[in-house]
């Protein structure tokens, strides 16, 4: 799957971590050109060689915040739903847009 947002930036392909495994493992040990969206709105860096950015989502799927996550921090976006994670090189989601899922990168 991949997410489009409104200025037509496309993040992806992104993995969907439902599960706790995939919550766990995260995008250990580097994050290397992969998304993760989680249920969740905190997130950690443990076990990552690189910091990483997350983005906090709303309910519908409006980017409410962004941050860098370094290695070994925990953090919290509060009022996050959902946060979508990334590689720290990667473009960054801007606050204030919408994320709308797609099938295919364009």
């Amino acid at each position: 799957m991949f997410l489009e947002a409104t200025d037509g930036t496309i993040f992806g392909p992104v993995i969907v971590a439902e599960r706790f495994g995939e919550r766990f493992r995260g995008l250990r040990p580097r994050a290397a050109g992969r998304y993760l969206l989680l249920p969740t709105n905190s997130v950690h860096g443990f076990g990552m060689r690189e910091p990483i950015w997350a983005a906090g989502l709303s309910d519908t799927m409006t980017v409410t915040q962004v941050a860098i996550v370094a290695p070994r921090r925990v953090i919290t976006l509060r009022g996050a739903v959902w946060i979508l994670e990334g590689p720290v090189t990667a473009p960054r989601p801007v606050v204030g847009a919408t994320l709308v899922r797609t099938e295919v990168q364009r």
